[in-house]
């Protein structure tokens, strides 16, 4: 069974899909920080990303409250000084706790080039005073296969439409021979590969891991 990771990982994990798999990986997308945009400092920032998180780190910009979507983007905020007000699992989670609970204040929303009109929608809906500020860019990194895979993991919807914009010719739909499924972290991952594949599955967390943990449970039986 063919499996393909759209991210290369860690020596671990990619060690435990090796020995379940015939496995792949690559960068679907690269990161590039566009740390001019930083401000200096940010009362109240909103921070959707370990991208965005990581670029307050390169810029040593001080935030002294975050608001945050998943465990690991906390944790990078607390690392790097902030008081994490709330952790969301989800942007449209947090989108609707900022406005019952903070819309009294004027946030300064980091994100990137491709981000989605989720949060955004849901802050402007309730009247919330927001700037949106780009810190890093999202940039594509085309890669053909010539093989259909079994499974494919991805963890954006950039990394999606990445894999997809090299890929359409390759008919990952079903063709009667292989079913195709994706495996995706976050609701708006798995919209985004729905049109591509016969079967959509997201995994139970917003980590790496647990995408990881649900490839590991459709594997083959060991010999």
């Amino acid at each position: 069974m063919i499996l393909l990771s759209t991210k290369i990982l860690d020596e671990e994990l990619s060690r435990k899909l090796k020995r379940r798999f015939d496995y792949y990986e690559y960068d679907a997308i690269s990161i590039v920080s566009t740390p001019e945009n930083m401000p200096d400092e940010i009362e109240h920032a909103i921070v959707t990303s370990q991208n965005a998180a990581a670029a307050i780190g390169w810029t040593g910009s001080k935030i002294k409250n975050a608001y945050c979507v998943g465990p690991k983007t906390t944790a990078a905020c607390k690392n790097l000084g902030a008081d994490v007000k709330v952790t969301a699992p989800a942007a449209s989670i947090l989108g609707q706790m900022i406005a019952r609970d903070y819309a009294h204040l004027s946030f300064t929303y980091l994100c990137g080039n491709l981000r989605l009109n989720t949060l955004p929608a849901k802050l402007d809906a309730a009247g919330v005073n927001y700037n949106e500020v780009t810190v890093y860019e999202t940039r594509f990194n085309p890669r053909g296969f010539a093989k259909a895979q079994n499974i494919v993991l991805f963890y954006s919807p950039s990394g999606v439409e990445s894999f997809a914009e090299s890929n359409r010719k390759a008919s990952y739909k079903h063709d009667g021979s292989i079913e195709r499924i994706a495996i995706c972290i976050g609701k708006t991952t798995c919209n985004a590969a729905e049109p591509f594949f016969d079967k959509v599955l997201q995994s139970e967390g917003t980590t790496i891991e647990k995408v990881v943990e649900l490839a590991l449970s459709l594997a083959p039986p060991r010999d």
